[in-house]
């Protein structure tokens, strides 16, 4: 599992952004908010105890795959960066909102 994952700013639609978004600690993610609503959100809680709650309006399934898949990329590496899979055709959905909680 890398020890960090990784979201391009070009992906978070957040009007104050101008970086990446790093995560580490990871021990979960599942598509959802944190309290098991809003499908089209998806949920990242951390080692500590923590969770950070990615809206991104539609496609929730789709960024959880991207994560997921970046947690579990290259073993033993440093930092993976979620690259959301979004079918030829698609207008790609980006984050809009993190909640830290």
């Amino acid at each position: 599992m890398a020890q960090y994952i990784k979201i391009k700013k070009e992906d978070i639609s957040i009007s104050d952004n101008s970086s990446d978004f790093l995560i580490g600690g990871i021990t979960l993610i599942k598509q959802g908010a944190h309290n098991g609503e809003n499908a089209n959100d998806v949920t990242v809680f951390v080692d500590n105890g923590k969770y950070f709650t990615f809206k991104v309006s539609t496609a929730g399934a789709v960024w959880t795959k991207a994560l997921q898949s970046a947690a579990t990329a290259n073993p033993g590496g440093v930092v993976a960066t979620a690259v959301p899979n979004f079918a030829k055709g698609v207008t790609p959905v980006l984050v809009t909102q993190i909640t830290i909680g």
